[in-house]
Parts: C-alpha cells; sequence; structure tokens
C-alpha cells in the first residue's frame, strides 16, 4: 500500500466508525473479505442522504433515465465513483450549477462554462 492508500483506509474507517456503528461486518469482493467494503445490505450508506434519499436528486432513477451505469464497487468506501457521485452529482440541479460555475478554475485555468445533466 502506498503512504495515500493508507491514509485514506484510515481516514474512511474512522469516519465508518462515527457514523456507521451499526455495521460491525465487513464487505466481500473478488471472494475476500475487506473492512473497507461495506456488506451488502448497507452499500447505499456510502451515498449521501440528500441523493440516497431523494432529498436533493434521487440518484438511482436519474441513472436509469440517463443510462449510467453506477460502479460495481460503490459499496467500496474507497471508490472514487462514489465519491464523485456523492461530491458532483448535486451541481446538476439549477442552485448546484450555478455554484458550480462560481468555484475557482481547475488547474487548466478555464472557467466552468456550462453544467450538463441539470434537473
Amino acid at each position: 500500500m502506498t503512504a495515500f492508500r493508507d491514509a485514506m483506509h484510515a481516514d474512511q474507517m474512522a469516519w465508518k466508525a462515527r457514523r456507521l456503528p451499526h455495521v460491525h461486518e465487513a464487505g466481500w469482493w473478488m471472494g475476500r473479505q475487506y473492512d473497507h467494503i461495506l456488506p451488502r445490505r448497507a452499500s447505499a450508506e456510502n451515498i449521501w442522504p440528500g441523493l440516497r434519499d431523494g432529498a436533493v436528486r434521487p440518484l438511482e432513477p436519474w441513472l436509469a433515465a440517463h443510462d449510467v451505469q453506477p460502479h460495481k464497487g460503490r459499496d467500496n468506501l474507497l471508490s472514487s465513483w462514489t465519491l464523485c457521485a456523492n461530491l458532483y452529482f448535486p451541481f446538476g440541479r439549477p442552485r448546484g450549477a450555478g455554484a458550480a460555475r462560481r468555484l475557482p478554475p481547475p488547474q487548466t485555468g478555464l472557467p466552468i462554462a456550462a453544467v450538463r445533466g441539470g434537473a
């Protein structure tokens, strides 16, 4: 493991202990159990509640309507797909799109001109 991955793993294990104290068992991947993977019954808890419960926008119907396949490993607390869904999906809402356009320009120095996939 790299130092970065070790640090992220430790952070996610601390998050799991704080936020999911009722989830004690590890999840499975490729026939092995890992502590940073949630069991299938708890995998939805890796999605931000505003997306999971539909307060911002229900994630699952939007994914189906736009033919977007969620990553099969989204029960993995180290999943980049889940991180990006939790972080960027709310920017697709009208208020979120405006907020995204006001973010500092990315490394390219180009401002965000549009946000696709709005509400």
